[in-house]
């Protein structure tokens, strides 16, 4: 059984404060398998600069043929 500090630790409302308010140290939090493939941390506007450079390249890519022509 867990101490009255661990039941705490692992509330609800706890993990409200976690959820919500992103609190990180106030509870135990999961974030699933999906963490493991998270290779940086960027920002937003680093993150649409990249989308936006990688959709301009495949679109190049694959219509050059009537770009050039």
């Amino acid at each position: 059984m867990l101490a009255c500090a661990g039941r705490t630790f692992f509330s609800g409302s706890q993990n409200r404060k976690v959820l919500h308010a992103g609190e990180m140290d106030a509870a135990a939090w999961s974030c699933g398998l999906v963490a493991g493939l998270i290779g940086d941390i960027s920002t937003v506007q680093e993150r649409l600069d990249r989308i936006m450079t990688e959709a301009t390249g495949i679109v190049r890519q694959r219509f050059q043929g009537i770009l050039t022509a």
